[in-house]
């Protein structure tokens, strides 16, 4: 799925984020397209290891700043999504490199 501007939150560095994270996505999709992904899977969730810990700090600091009434619901979703990410990476390392 590509970036669009509908996407957009209207927040110029959360916004950048997430173009990143989609292009990243793009990325591993066109290596599953082109057979090659599992030698982009490691290294895409590495990228997302570090990169969503960062967004989501941001995203927080910035919901936080404007007084956003659902904080704590968004920094639940946040937990679970590292947790999620956790549980799928240990799962890859196990398998040798694979999702299966």
């Amino acid at each position: 799925m590509p970036w669009h501007p509908s996407l957009s939150v209207g927040i110029d560095l959360i916004d950048d984020q997430h173009k990143e994270l989609f292009r990243r996505a793009d990325m591993l999709f066109e290596a599953g397209r082109k057979g090659q992904a599992k030698e982009h899977v490691g290294e895409l969730l590495e990228f997302l290891d570090s990169y969503t810990k960062q967004h989501f700090i941001d995203e927080e600091e910035y919901i936080a700043s404007i007084g956003y009434s659902g904080l704590e619901e968004q920094k639940r979703a946040h937990a679970a999504f590292v947790r999620q990410l956790q549980e799928l990476r240990q799962k890859y390392d196990a398998s040798g490199g694979t999702l299966r």
